[in-house]
Formats: C-alpha cells, sequence, structure tokens
C-alpha cells in the first residue's frame, strides 16, 4: 500500500542580494523547521519558480515545496 503525501509550500524572499547557495540553504532550513514535528519527510524540498515580489520591485520570493506523509 502507497503512503499518502501531503505538499507544502513555502517562500524565501530577499532584496536581490543573496547568493543563491544562502537561499537554497535558508530553504533547507525553514523546511527542517517546518517538518521538525514529524519523521516522515520525503526528502529535500525543491524550487518551483522565483520572481519579483507584487508591489515592492527589490524584493524577490523564491517558492520551494516539498512533501510529507500524511
Amino acid at each position: 500500500m502507497g503512503v499518502n503525501q501531503k505538499t507544502i509550500a513555502f517562500d524565501v524572499i530577499e532584496r536581490r542580494e543573496v547568493p543563491q547557495p544562502e537561499i537554497d540553504r535558508l530553504a533547507r532550513s525553514t523546511w527542517q523547521s517546518l517538518t521538525a514535528a514529524t519523521r516522515e519527510s520525503c526528502g529535500p524540498p525543491r524550487w518551483v519558480n522565483s520572481g519579483p515580489v507584487a508591489g515592492a520591485d527589490a524584493y524577490l520570493v523564491h517558492r520551494y515545496e516539498g512533501t510529507v506523509a500524511n
């Protein structure tokens, strides 16, 4: 029988000054915090897309998502 999974999406927002490796590290750290209560996270978060924050062009938002067992 397969494991039921749910997807969790979250954003990392920065001022266009942060190097990509640091953004990825922040995403992994955020994911660890979000999934700390479950022992069944299903791997690291995946980058989905990036773009400007509406109404605040000085900022970029980076969308990540990951799956956890239900």
